[in-house]
């Protein structure tokens, strides 16, 4: 290591630098290289893009949330107004009063859902009061509380493990 210091030929005075290696006349150091890329998870990629709100996994979030869609992967008490897909990923425990397009649940719920399709995934669990045009739930999915399923014009159409009844 060295401290470079002293006047240039011309007087005046040189910039101080520490050199960590010698660097030898004519050659420049190597570039540091870039970081690994990070892949992101799968949940992710399916709802990412420059108008998605993401609430990670180790965040705790009190309020609303309003805007296209979004991704709840930590907590999150308040109320939700979404005009796209809302995705409650696995792990995530939801409080709130949820107004979204679409809506798939893989976490926790607990609350009041509108959404013209819901989907309960199989570690999804709902606790509240479900109005959705559209309802799909697959094996393992817990559901306790009232649904109002359909557009109130035609039978409700559910669906269960990908069987369909009604």
């Amino acid at each position: 290591m060295g401290l470079m210091s002293g006047p240039l030929s011309d007087g005046r005075p040189a910039p101080y630098f520490m050199a960590s290696q010698p660097v030898a006349r004519g050659r420049r150091p190597e570039a540091t290289p870039a970081p690994p890329t990070v892949e992101w998870p799968l949940i992710c990629e399916a709802v990412m893009d420059s108008a998605t709100t993401v609430i990670d996994a180790h965040a705790d979030f009190e309020g609303t949330l309003r805007g296209k869609d979004a991704q709840v992967l930590g907590r999150f008490r308040g109320q939700i107004d979404l005009t796209g897909r809302l995705v409650l990923g696995e792990g995530s425990k939801v409080d709130a009063k949820v107004t979204a397009d679409t809506v798939e649940i893989a976490g926790e719920f607990k609350g009041e859902l509108k959404a013209r399709s819901l989907s309960v995934l199989e570690k999804g669990r709902v606790d509240g009061t479900i109005d959705a045009q559209r309802l799909a739930m697959r094996e393992g999915a817990l559901l306790n509380g009232s649904v109002n399923a359909g557009d109130g014009r035609s039978p409700a159409r559910a669906s269960l493990a990908g069987l369909t009844t009604g």
